[in-house]
């Protein structure tokens, strides 16, 4: 089983309830980190800072692993070591683009057409098949949690690279 098959399997079986389209998320999220949003660090502060009263609400883990030395860190770890203005300048140091994202992201979504196959994952092959094509027609935009994944965990957090925590 090679890295990629093993992380995303450790996802989604640690992550019940999601949606294809969360396990698309958190493959966009492992090739490209925040990327695509924006860099401007009052703008990230401040959606950090209206976003705080939400973060008892979330049921995620305070860090969770992502592909590509990225992490989800969720605001319910922020702390007096790790304020949100840390948060907010480790978010737009982490925005900038990736080389090999396009590439990365062909290997996840490999491993998921294996993971499907091999029966080791709760998507069937035709199913898994059908979501991929479908977010190819996007260009692989990237997406939002689906309402299901919400619903149930209420996340709330930045992406950032592992290295600036």
């Amino acid at each position: 089983m090679t890295s990629y098959t093993n992380d995303l399997k450790t996802y989604i079986t640690d992550t019940p309830g999601l949606t294809l389209q969360d396990v698309f998320k958190w493959i966009y999220q492992s090739s490209f980190g925040p990327e695509h949003m924006a860099a401007d660090y009052a703008r990230v502060l401040a959606y950090i800072n209206a976003e705080l009263p939400a973060k008892d609400a979330d049921l995620c883990p305070a860090v969770e692993p992502l592909g590509g030395g990225f992490v989800r860190f969720h605001l319910k770890a922020l702390s007096a070591d790790f304020t949100p203005e840390k948060l907010a300048g480790a978010f737009v140091a982490s925005a900038a683009p990736v080389p090999g994202g396009a590439a990365q992201r062909d290997k996840w979504l490999d491993a998921l057409r294996a993971l499907s196959a091999a029966g080791e994952i709760p998507f069937l092959p035709a199913q898994a098949d059908a979501a991929i094509d479908e977010w190819c027609k996007t260009g692989f935009a990237p997406l939002h949690h689906s309402d299901a994944y919400r619903d149930k965990y209420h996340p709330a957090y930045r992406v950032v690279k592992k290295e600036l925590l």
